[in-house]
């Protein structure tokens, strides 16, 4: 199968060069499935620094942002 994608890249006139990498690297994430694993029963990778999971399952992940979600309990105090 081929695909064709064509992607238009906006740039200031007066550039030398221009950067494609983000928007290159956000049309492949874009039609990848992330979830995608090699086994049924593997644990995938650590989407934020690509940790094997199945090396270490109760891996928590340096790079991870805060966890700022709430509970129900909290907004009713």
């Amino acid at each position: 199968m081929q695909l064709e994608e064509s992607l238009e890249v906006p740039f200031a006139p007066d550039a030398d060069c221009v950067d494609l990498a983000p928007t290159i690297l956000g049309a492949i994430a874009a039609v990848h499935d992330p979830l995608i694993l090699c086994q049924p029963d593997c644990r995938g990778l650590c989407p934020r620094c690509g940790a094997n999971l199945n090396d270490d399952p109760r891996h928590r992940c340096p790079f991870a942002e805060k966890d700022e979600r709430r509970r129900l309990g909290d907004l009713l105090r």
